[in-house]
């Protein structure tokens, strides 16, 4: 239904440019830092009204937690995608000690949309403790006067069946 590939392809004298920094406790939204792209998905709600969004990334952080969670604002977080704040997974999605990276694959269930409707969300992310950094890597990257290319973020809409079977 939608898909949104980002992959920078600018080395830069710093290590910078292949690389969102998430700095902090507070939700922030994921932005690029060569071209300032945001990392959305646009799709329109198939007739089961129910979709998957799957994020495929590669991510290093020491030593803390990394939250995710989507919104429809581009300018202000919020957790208003359906299901409001089962959306956040607060628990982390990610935890490395050290300075490991790791390519982590999330998945979100949003049920309810309406069907034929144009959606587009907004991802933004946070750590659990303020003074740690999480990186997600894309694409190109220059570290100790090496350039290193990592794998791009991905980030599809799939559509569900109407009937989703849940567990508590």
């Amino acid at each position: 239904l939608g898909y949104t590939r980002i992959q920078c392809e600018t080395h830069g004298s710093a290590q910078t440019n292949g690389r969102i920094a998430i700095t902090g406790n507070t939700w922030t939204q994921l932005v690029t830092v060569v071209d300032s792209q945001k990392l959305q998905i646009t799709f329109v709600a198939p007739p089961s009204r129910n979709v998957i969004i799957e994020l495929n990334c590669q991510v290093t952080n020491t030593n803390d937690i990394l939250f995710l969670s989507w919104s429809t604002s581009h300018s202000s977080y919020s957790a208003d995608v359906t299901g409001g704040a089962k959306h956040e997974y607060t628990d982390g999605v990610a935890y490395m000690d050290e300075s490991d990276k790791h390519p982590i694959t999330v998945n979100w269930a949003i049920e309810g949309l309406t069907a034929g409707t144009s959606y587009t969300y907004y991802l933004w992310g946070r750590n659990y403790g303020a003074i740690s950094t999480t990186y997600i890597y894309h694409g190109a990257h220059y570290h100790h006067s090496t350039a290193w290319y990592n794998a791009p973020i991905c980030i599809k809409a799939i559509a569900l069946p109407e009937t989703i079977v849940t567990a508590e």
